[in-house]
């Protein structure tokens, strides 16, 4: 994190913009279709000559614009509230002056989806705001419809059916939020599993896979040989020296020397074989439908490739070897005894003076 990111101010506000940013992308899109509807309704009210509503519908256009620009800030808390206010509000004042069939009602009920999508508050916080936007509902309708009359004019009707096709537009652009915001997350989710998995299965300094993988990589190879009679190699490689290299030059070079190796082997294989990085310095080889000859052939490639290596540091240039061991599975072979195998060769080559390949049965 840089540090413009890791001093961010500690307000709500603040922490709202760096986690939330779903929020702000519904907020935006409903203020544009808060602002077109309103702008229709203001036109409508002002054709029919109903004056309070004109100027309301203009004061709500403005505190859109309002929430609009509050949004581009990511003062998220502060474009609900406005929205909170402005519906309840509008369909208040609308409902008195033109009566309940009207249908500016319907724009209330819409800000319960609204507020459960704000995921800056807690679960209980939504549940208890929209608890409340239900229960004021349920008493405005009871109160419109025991004190308030219905405006009796031709265009009343036209407005209860243009509010109910807003607010259906309005809860269908909410569906579609949730839609997409699940999938996202869920993508998203899959991403992150995926480059756990990944992680799990990579050793991050050289990008090979792990032991772990390895183990993997040799248990399908063995199922393959089973079913096919094939044989398959493994060898195992170790970098002659490495804790002098350490301490001559530091863990940094060491850590150098283990990449260049491994680029070494990526270089040096055919695209069936796996590599893997064993553990320390010691690298797995894997080659699959390859017997004893075979095997020292392409051992002996890996060997001479590295060793032609050269590691430049500031200092000095310093040239890495290998010594490998290598044995064969045979269909049914116990793997764990040719691992011990091909261990016990390496040992066996740098018992003879390293830099060298050594093979076991």
């Amino acid at each position: 994190m840089t540090a413009a990111r890791s001093h961010v101010q500690d307000t709500p506000d603040s922490l709202v913009a760096t986690r939330h940013s779903q929020s702000g992308t519904l907020f935006r899109n409903l203020s544009i279709l808060a602002l077109t509807g309103h702008a229709a309704i203001l036109v409508a009210t002002w054709l029919v000559e109903i004056w309070p509503l004109v100027l309301i519908n203009v004061i709500s256009i403005a505190l859109y614009a309002t929430g609009l620009a509050l949004n581009r800030r990511r003062w998220y808390l502060a474009v609900l509230a406005i929205g909170l206010f402005e519906v309840t509000a509008h369909a208040v004042v609308a409902t008195a002056i033109l009566g309940w069939a009207s249908g500016f009602h319907i724009y209330i009920l819409a800000l319960v989806p609204l507020v459960f999508f704000f995921d800056p508050w807690s679960m209980r916080a939504r549940a208890a705001t929209s608890f409340v936007i239900i229960v004021f509902y349920v008493v405005f309708a009871w109160f419109a419809y025991r004190f308030l009359e219905d405006d009796p004019r031709w265009f009343v009707e036209w407005f209860r059916y243009g509010n109910l096709l807003i607010g259906a537009i309005v809860l269908s652009a909410l569906s579609y939020y949730y839609g997409t915001a699940v999938r996202r997350a869920q993508i998203d989710l899959e991403e992150k599993n995926a480059r756990l998995d990944a992680l799990a299965r990579t050793d991050h300094l050289t990008g090979l896979p792990n032991r772990r993988e390895a183990l993997a990589l040799i248990e399908w190879e063995r199922v393959r040989s089973a079913r096919t009679g094939e044989v398959f190699a493994i060898a195992i490689i170790d970098v002659d020296h490495f804790k002098r290299i350490n301490d001559d030059h530091g863990h940094a070079c060491g850590d150098l020397a283990l990449q260049r190796v491994a680029e070494a082997l990526r270089h040096s294989l055919r695209a069936q074989d796996s590599i893997a990085r064993w553990g320390g310095e010691e690298f797995l080889l894997i080659l699959p439908r390859t017997d004893r000859d075979g095997a020292m052939v392409a051992a002996e490639k890996a060997r001479s490739c590295i060793g032609s290596t050269d590691i430049q540091l500031a200092e000095a240039v310093v040239r890495v070897t290998v010594t490998i061991g290598v044995s064969i599975v045979a269909p049914g072979s116990d793997v764990t005894e040719v691992l011990k195998r091909a261990d016990r060769a390496l040992y066996d080559g740098k018992d003879a003076g390293r830099d060298r390949v050594q093979f076991s049965w």
